[in-house]
Protein backbone atom coordinates (compact mmCIF):
# COMPACT_ATOMS: atom_id res chain seq x y z
CA UNK A 1 0.00 0.00 0.00
CA UNK A 2 1.44 3.42 -1.08
CA UNK A 3 0.10 5.50 1.44
CA UNK A 4 0.54 9.07 -0.42
CA UNK A 5 -1.72 7.57 -3.50
CA UNK A 6 -4.20 4.73 -1.40
CA UNK A 7 -4.97 8.03 1.17
CA UNK A 8 -3.82 11.24 0.51
CA UNK A 9 -4.98 11.22 -3.13
CA UNK A 10 -7.78 8.79 -2.78
CA UNK A 11 -11.50 11.08 -3.07
CA UNK A 12 -13.40 7.89 -2.99
CA UNK A 13 -12.58 7.31 0.60
CA UNK A 14 -15.19 8.85 3.63
CA UNK A 15 -12.61 10.16 5.67
CA UNK A 16 -9.99 13.17 4.97
CA UNK A 17 -6.40 12.64 4.34
CA UNK A 18 -5.75 14.52 7.99
CA UNK A 19 -8.16 12.09 9.80
CA UNK A 20 -5.68 9.06 8.05
CA UNK A 21 -2.33 11.23 9.98
CA UNK A 22 -4.01 11.80 13.11
CA UNK A 23 -4.72 8.10 13.61
CA UNK A 24 -1.08 7.50 12.75
CA UNK A 25 -0.05 9.84 15.13
CA UNK A 26 -2.23 9.06 18.26
CA UNK A 27 0.07 7.49 20.98
CA UNK A 28 -2.32 5.36 22.59
CA UNK A 29 -1.46 2.28 19.95
CA UNK A 30 1.50 0.14 20.64
CA UNK A 31 2.44 -0.22 16.64
CA UNK A 32 5.90 -2.33 17.50
CA UNK A 33 3.17 -5.23 19.59
CA UNK A 34 1.28 -5.06 16.58
CA UNK A 35 4.19 -5.52 14.19
CA UNK A 36 5.20 -8.21 16.58
CA UNK A 37 1.87 -10.38 16.65
CA UNK A 38 1.54 -10.14 13.00
CA UNK A 39 4.77 -11.67 12.65
CA UNK A 40 4.56 -14.48 14.69
CA UNK A 41 1.49 -15.33 13.18
CA UNK A 42 3.57 -15.46 9.84
CA UNK A 43 6.38 -17.15 11.08
CA UNK A 44 4.38 -19.81 13.11
CA UNK A 45 2.39 -20.68 9.76
CA UNK A 46 5.77 -21.27 7.66
CA UNK A 47 7.87 -23.05 10.60
CA UNK A 48 4.32 -25.77 10.09
CA UNK A 49 5.39 -26.38 6.79
CA UNK A 50 8.81 -27.88 7.98
CA UNK A 51 10.46 -30.69 9.81
CA UNK A 52 11.20 -30.02 13.31
CA UNK A 53 15.20 -29.93 12.72
CA UNK A 54 14.93 -27.25 10.20
CA UNK A 55 17.55 -24.47 10.84
CA UNK A 56 16.23 -21.06 12.09
CA UNK A 57 18.04 -18.40 12.69
CA UNK A 58 17.55 -14.66 13.87
CA UNK A 59 19.31 -11.62 11.50
CA UNK A 60 19.85 -8.36 12.74
CA UNK A 61 21.04 -5.59 9.89
CA UNK A 62 22.04 -2.44 10.34
CA UNK A 63 22.01 0.44 7.70
CA UNK A 64 21.40 4.03 7.22
CA UNK A 65 18.76 5.71 6.24
CA UNK A 66 19.04 8.55 4.26
CA UNK A 67 16.98 11.78 5.07
CA UNK A 68 19.25 14.21 3.56
CA UNK A 69 15.99 16.07 1.79
CA UNK A 70 13.69 16.10 4.79
CA UNK A 71 13.13 19.51 7.33
CA UNK A 72 11.80 19.40 10.53
CA UNK A 73 11.91 15.67 10.98
CA UNK A 74 12.23 14.83 14.90
CA UNK A 75 15.61 13.72 16.08
CA UNK A 76 17.32 14.13 12.74
CA UNK A 77 21.36 13.76 13.05
CA UNK A 78 24.13 13.75 10.93
CA UNK A 79 25.26 9.86 10.73
CA UNK A 80 28.13 8.19 8.69
CA UNK A 81 27.35 5.84 5.97
CA UNK A 82 29.68 3.26 5.60
CA UNK A 83 28.49 2.42 1.87
CA UNK A 84 28.87 5.55 0.35
CA UNK A 85 31.92 6.46 2.97
CA UNK A 86 29.98 10.37 3.58
CA UNK A 87 28.11 11.98 5.85
CA UNK A 88 24.51 12.32 5.51
CA UNK A 89 21.16 13.33 7.23
CA UNK A 90 19.35 10.55 8.64
CA UNK A 91 19.35 7.48 10.70
CA UNK A 92 21.16 4.74 11.57
CA UNK A 93 18.63 1.85 11.30
CA UNK A 94 18.70 -1.76 12.78
CA UNK A 95 16.14 -4.11 12.08
CA UNK A 96 15.81 -7.37 13.35
CA UNK A 97 14.58 -10.39 11.10
CA UNK A 98 14.00 -14.00 11.07
CA UNK A 99 14.49 -16.74 8.30
CA UNK A 100 14.04 -20.13 7.82
CA UNK A 101 16.44 -20.15 4.80
CA UNK A 102 13.70 -19.77 2.33
CA UNK A 103 11.23 -16.59 3.62
CA UNK A 104 12.47 -13.47 5.60
CA UNK A 105 9.78 -11.93 8.48
CA UNK A 106 10.65 -9.00 10.13
CA UNK A 107 10.24 -8.73 13.55
CA UNK A 108 11.16 -5.47 15.05
CA UNK A 109 13.09 -2.20 14.09
CA UNK A 110 14.46 0.37 16.00
CA UNK A 111 17.05 3.96 14.58
CA UNK A 112 19.87 5.20 16.87
CA UNK A 113 20.35 8.98 15.90
CA UNK A 114 23.55 10.97 16.94
CA UNK A 115 20.89 13.07 18.70
CA UNK A 116 19.80 10.44 20.67
CA UNK A 117 21.21 7.57 22.22
CA UNK A 118 18.01 5.97 22.89
CA UNK A 119 16.39 3.40 20.54
CA UNK A 120 13.55 5.11 18.15
CA UNK A 121 11.54 3.96 15.35
CA UNK A 122 11.63 5.17 11.87
CA UNK A 123 9.61 4.39 8.21
CA UNK A 124 12.00 2.59 5.91
CA UNK A 125 9.78 4.43 2.31
CA UNK A 126 9.55 8.29 1.45
CA UNK A 127 5.85 7.64 -0.31
CA UNK A 128 4.38 9.30 2.72
CA UNK A 129 5.70 13.09 4.68
CA UNK A 130 5.72 11.79 8.26
CA UNK A 131 7.61 13.97 10.47
CA UNK A 132 5.71 13.30 14.00
CA UNK A 133 7.58 10.72 16.04
CA UNK A 134 4.03 8.91 16.88
CA UNK A 135 3.42 8.93 12.85
CA UNK A 136 6.52 7.20 11.59
CA UNK A 137 6.69 4.26 14.35
CA UNK A 138 2.88 4.01 12.93
CA UNK A 139 3.90 4.01 9.32
CA UNK A 140 6.69 1.84 9.86
CA UNK A 141 4.64 -0.68 11.20
CA UNK A 142 2.64 -0.90 8.47
CA UNK A 143 5.69 -0.83 6.01
CA UNK A 144 7.39 -3.60 8.10
CA UNK A 145 3.71 -5.60 7.80
CA UNK A 146 3.38 -5.02 4.23
CA UNK A 147 6.76 -6.77 3.67
CA UNK A 148 5.80 -9.56 5.85
CA UNK A 149 2.78 -10.07 3.97
CA UNK A 150 4.44 -9.75 0.39
CA UNK A 151 6.74 -12.68 2.31
CA UNK A 152 3.82 -14.57 3.26
CA UNK A 153 2.30 -14.58 0.05
CA UNK A 154 5.89 -15.57 -1.69
CA UNK A 155 5.80 -18.55 0.54
CA UNK A 156 2.72 -19.34 -1.14
CA UNK A 157 3.77 -19.35 -4.61
CA UNK A 158 7.13 -21.21 -4.02
CA UNK A 159 6.61 -23.78 -1.14
CA UNK A 160 3.63 -26.67 -2.72
CA UNK A 161 3.38 -27.81 1.58
CA UNK A 162 1.03 -24.41 1.30
CA UNK A 163 -1.92 -26.44 -0.66
CA UNK A 164 -2.50 -29.12 2.09
CA UNK A 165 -1.99 -32.47 3.74
CA UNK A 166 -1.86 -34.58 0.59
CA UNK A 167 1.17 -32.06 -0.93
CA UNK A 168 2.20 -31.94 2.82
CA UNK A 169 2.77 -35.33 2.55
CA UNK A 170 3.96 -35.93 -0.85
CA UNK A 171 6.45 -32.80 -1.38
CA UNK A 172 9.95 -32.31 0.55
CA UNK A 173 10.02 -29.09 2.19
CA UNK A 174 11.44 -26.06 0.57
CA UNK A 175 15.45 -25.96 0.28
CA UNK A 176 17.10 -23.22 1.33
CA UNK A 177 18.28 -20.05 -0.59
CA UNK A 178 20.84 -21.28 -2.75
CA UNK A 179 24.68 -19.48 -2.74
CA UNK A 180 24.15 -19.16 -6.37
CA UNK A 181 20.52 -17.76 -6.11
CA UNK A 182 21.52 -14.78 -3.11
CA UNK A 183 24.32 -13.50 -5.24
CA UNK A 184 21.72 -13.36 -8.68
CA UNK A 185 19.37 -11.20 -6.28
CA UNK A 186 21.73 -9.08 -5.00
CA UNK A 187 23.69 -7.84 -8.67
CA UNK A 188 20.21 -7.58 -9.84
CA UNK A 189 19.76 -5.39 -7.05
CA UNK A 190 22.60 -3.68 -7.38
CA UNK A 191 22.33 -2.95 -10.48
CA UNK A 192 18.88 -2.04 -10.40
CA UNK A 193 20.44 1.14 -7.80
CA UNK A 194 23.28 1.83 -9.85
CA UNK A 195 21.29 2.39 -13.04
CA UNK A 196 18.32 4.69 -10.75
CA UNK A 197 21.34 6.92 -9.67
CA UNK A 198 22.11 8.16 -13.40
CA UNK A 199 25.68 9.02 -12.47
CA UNK A 200 27.13 5.75 -14.35
CA UNK A 201 26.30 5.20 -18.34
CA UNK A 202 24.44 2.25 -19.67
CA UNK A 203 27.60 1.44 -21.10
CA UNK A 204 29.61 1.15 -17.85
CA UNK A 205 26.55 -1.00 -16.07
CA UNK A 206 26.86 -3.40 -18.24
CA UNK A 207 30.48 -3.64 -18.14
CA UNK A 208 30.18 -3.45 -14.22
CA UNK A 209 27.58 -6.39 -15.00
CA UNK A 210 29.62 -8.90 -17.51
CA UNK A 211 32.82 -8.25 -15.71
CA UNK A 212 30.86 -9.58 -12.24
CA UNK A 213 29.52 -12.28 -14.00
CA UNK A 214 32.29 -13.28 -15.77
CA UNK A 215 33.70 -13.93 -12.13
CA UNK A 216 31.09 -15.25 -10.54
CA UNK A 217 30.85 -17.90 -13.45
CA UNK A 218 34.78 -19.02 -13.04
CA UNK A 219 34.26 -19.18 -9.23
CA UNK A 220 31.11 -21.67 -9.95
CA UNK A 221 33.46 -23.22 -12.70
CA UNK A 222 36.46 -23.80 -10.63
CA UNK A 223 34.34 -24.92 -7.33
CA UNK A 224 30.97 -26.27 -8.40
CA UNK A 225 30.20 -27.63 -5.10
CA UNK A 226 29.55 -23.90 -4.66
CA UNK A 227 26.04 -24.69 -6.65
CA UNK A 228 24.56 -26.01 -3.61
CA UNK A 229 25.60 -24.21 -0.91
CA UNK A 230 22.80 -22.14 1.16
CA UNK A 231 23.14 -18.85 1.58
Amino acid sequence: MNFFRSIVQNTKLDFSKDAAYDHLKGSRYNWPKLLLQFSCMVTGYITSLTDDDREEVLIIDESTHDRSRSKGVELLARVYDYCTKRYLKGFRLLTLGWSDGASLVPLDFALLSSADEEKLYLDLVKSVQIRDFDGLIAYTTIAMMRYTSLSYEQRLHDDPRTFGEIFYACCDEIKDLSLLEALQRILTLTIHNLRKTSVLSEQIVQEMLDALMGAVKELFILKPSLMQVTA
